[in-house]
């Protein structure tokens, strides 16, 4: 008796329509690298979606402050004072007062400053993160200029 490949491996013969245990493993490990490659993919995008959110932030923070500053001659906070956004939204600045909201997830944080004295030399200096986000940004009212901070 001969025991050939073909007890091992059998060969379709005439019109089978069944698939052979190779050829739904190789289907399975293709499925399988276009999912890693595709949600690899996707969670880059939905970082830099978070990253536009937070720099959008950062400009309609800066501008609600500039408005706040023309109409009270002073910015509102000081360093330590905080707001993050919701739901629900918290922190020790008054959102309402500033006209501003801040997206949700993004911490808007004073670093350093105090907005009743913007002149007297130590600049108002605001950091912007958010927990999907790997870096931050600070915005400095004095220079009006917004730096990268890697986390």
């Amino acid at each position: 008796m001969h025991v050939g490949h073909e007890a091992v491996f059998p060969i379709r013969r005439g019109d089978s329509r069944a698939f052979t245990l190779i050829e739904l493993l190789i289907v399975i490990a293709i499925l399988g690298i276009l999912m890693a490659v595709g949600l690899t993919g996707v969670q880059f995008y939905k970082s830099k979606a978070y990253e536009i959110t937070l720099r959008h932030d950062v400009e309609s923070f800066a501008k609600a402050q500039e408005v706040y500053r023309a109409e009270n001659n002073v910015y509102l906070g000081a360093a330590g004072d905080f707001l993050e956004g919701g739901p629900p939204r918290s922190g020790s600045l008054d959102a309402a007062a500033l006209a501003f909201s801040p997206s949700a997830g993004v911490r808007i944080e004073i670093v350093s400053g105090d907005g009743r004295h913007p002149d007297d030399g130590d600049p108002i200096r605001v950091r912007f993160s958010h927990p999907q986000v790997k870096k931050r940004f600070v915005y400095n009212f004095f220079t009006q200029r917004t730096t990268e901070e890697g986390i």
